[in-house]
């Protein structure tokens, strides 16, 4: 019997599941922000939407509205872009002060349940905030692709067996 009757090469196999998928959620989030004249917080009402690759590279944008307590009013608007794993993820955009009447850019990293960013608008002065909201990680697809498990040895015929 040769060799070759008895190895076997794995054959890559097609995925069984996707390598990515979009996840999406709506969140409410309290953010305090630094240079206030008051200790309420804003709050937040947005909305996520991320593909997430079977690595956990996420990548995806936002948009978000809030109110601020401390003057009783409508204030932002936000949309950014954000890049990461599915755990944390960087996010980068602008938005809108309804209260202080200018626009604004923004920088952040946002994880499971925590947010910390600053702001700059057009006069030039940064506010720093952290805030707490009911994101999670985005789901993860399960891993896919590989080899296939080798196949049975072959049987040899009854009367090729070796009798003792």
């Amino acid at each position: 019997m040769s060799a070759s009757a008895l190895s076997h090469a794995q054959e890559p196999f097609l995925p069984a599941g996707p390598s990515s998928h979009s996840d999406e959620a709506v969140f409410l989030g309290f953010t305090w922000f630094t240079g206030g004249e008051s200790a309420l917080p804003e709050i937040e009402l947005g909305y996520r939407y991320a593909d997430v690759d079977s690595g956990g590279d996420t990548d995806g944008y936002g948009a978000s509205v809030s109110f601020n307590l401390a003057a009783g009013a409508f204030d932002k608007i936000r949309l950014v872009g954000l890049y990461g794993k599915e755990d944390w993820q960087g996010e980068a955009g602008g938005g809108y002060s309804f209260v202080q009447g200018q626009p604004f850019g923004l920088l952040g990293v946002r994880g499971k349940l925590v947010y910390l960013g600053g702001e700059l608008g057009i006069n030039g002065q940064p506010i720093f905030g952290a805030g707490v909201h009911t994101l999670g990680e985005f789901d993860e697809p399960p891993q896919s692709g590989g080899l296939l498990p080798p196949p049975p040895p072959p049987q040899l015929p009854e009367d090729q067996i070796p009798r003792d």
